[in-house]
């Protein structure tokens, strides 16, 4: 059994009627408003130029300005040392002295039988001009005046050669004396007082470390960057606060091997450095080196 209720169904209608009325027109208006946009700000600024920071890990090695193996010139025994490990040297100091008293007596020698040919020469020397005389009066015979004169090159010809020998033997006295070739260190003694040693015998052996050179290779990247007369910073790992300056000393700025002088004198050398480029642009290419060893610190 069905039943109707129209009452009901037109108040349902008369509701939904004045609501889609009303709401009709104000959708409308709204969407026909502009809608409302946020401000941007913008700000300006010149255009710089900045330096360019590069940074770089590489490897390499500390080394003496100069090294030096000295060796015995003559033969004999160590009758001095005044020289040992790790002492600072001058150049021409004695470091070493072989027993000279043969060499001593040798020059001795030399020097005698040099007076005696110089006392030869002469004797000739005037036995010529007496016969150099007679000759031009004809007062003697040519081959007499020969013989004279053949005398006399024959006394000057040995006064020369004992001069030489007595200059060599001068120089065998002196190389009983070792001396330093440099300012340096002295990095190894290799004999003992009392001990023979021969001629070519190694005795000692030098480095010059002041200044030092640290040298490491570089990735070819930065080959271009560095150039001779840049200032480079040295920074022993061990020592991070502690800097010394030095700059590049290689010969050939293409090759990728960077040689940096550090003018701190040290008497030791380190097996590894670390390099890093600091502050660099491409006008000025400056390059830093960071070194792993206290050698150079400051």
């Amino acid at each position: 059994m069905k039943r109707r209720y129209p009452g009901i169904a037109a108040a349902v209608l008369l509701l939904a009627f004045p609501l889609s009325a009303c709401s009709g027109p104000n959708a409308a208006g709204a969407s026909n408003q502009p809608a409302t946009q946020e401000k941007i700000v913008v700000s300006v600024a010149t255009a710089r130029e900045y330096d360019l920071e590069r940074k770089a890990q590489v490897q390499g090695a500390l080394y003496p300005r100069e090294k030096a193996v000295l060796a015995a010139e003559v033969t004999g025994s160590v009758s001095e040392v005044s020289a040992d490990l790790g002492d600072h040297v001058q150049k021409g100091q004695v470091l070493l002295r072989i027993d000279p008293r043969e060499y001593t007596l040798r020059a001795e020698s030399a020097q005698a039988a040099y007076d005696q040919a110089v006392a030869q020469e002469n004797n000739a020397q005037s036995n010529f001009n007496r016969t150099e005389e007679l000759n031009r009066e004809h007062l003697i015979a040519a081959q007499q005046y020969d013989q004279s004169a053949a005398a006399l090159r024959v006394a000057q010809a040995d006064a020369d050669a004992a001069l030489k020998q007595l200059g060599i033997e001068k120089k065998h006295l002196a190389d009983t004396y070792i001396r330093a070739p440099f300012d340096g260190s002295v990095q190894k003694r290799m004999v003992a007082l009392g001990e023979h040693v021969a001629a070519g015998a190694p005795l000692y052996e030098v480095i010059a470390t002041d200044p030092i050179k640290a040298r490491a290779a570089i990735p070819e990247r930065y080959v271009p960057l560095v150039t001779l007369g840049l200032n480079i910073t040295l920074t022993p790992a061990s020592h991070p606060r502690s800097t010394t300056q030095a700059a590049p000393c290689w010969s050939r700025p293409r090759f990728p091997i960077l040689t940096a002088v550090c003018g701190r004198d040290t008497s030791r050398t380190s097996p590894s450095i670390s390099a890093m480029p600091a502050r660099s642009s491409f006008r000025s290419r400056r390059f830093c080196v960071t070194q792993a060893s206290p050698a150079c610190s400051s």
